[in-house]
């Protein structure tokens, strides 16, 4: 049972032609706002998100894996402070605290579902994007 009246000032409101039954339509006007006025600068909300391949997820869940296995291990021999190395990305991690086996699996299910709604342009950009988003989990 709420109406708020249309207001020209608000960008969802504009172009607003009010017409009254009396009036004859603004054709002109109304053909020149839809098909002639500049378009507005591109947002999350016009654009389409890039298209992952079907196989995305269980390629990046399997790199994760690799990932946290590397971890976990070289917690086992390293101590806190020290740097984890990743030969296959050139990546590395350096150790604050040890996180356990529950944790880490926790920490990559969350960046899945991060990564879900927030896809990555290139697989490679996946290991550094991990790498901080645990740096940011592991307080």
């Amino acid at each position: 049972m709420r109406f708020e009246s249309p207001d020209p000032n608000n960008r969802w409101d504009s172009p607003l032609f009010t017409i009254l039954s009396t009036e004859k339509l603004p054709l002109n006007d109304i053909c020149q706002a839809i098909f002639q006025k500049t378009a507005q600068k591109p947002n999350m909300s016009t654009q389409n998100p890039p298209l992952m391949s079907p196989t995305f997820v269980f390629e990046v869940d399997k790199m994760l894996q690799k990932i946290c296995g590397t971890i976990c291990a070289a917690q086992k021999t390293t101590s806190i402070g020290e740097t984890v190395h990743f030969p296959e990305t050139g990546d590395a991690y350096i150790i604050k605290k040890n996180i356990y086996m529950p944790e880490m699996r926790r920490i990559r299910k969350q960046f899945l579902t991060f990564l879900r709604a927030n896809p990555v342009s290139e697989m490679s950009q996946v290991p550094k994007t991990f790498l901080s988003f645990m740096d940011q989990s592991v307080v």
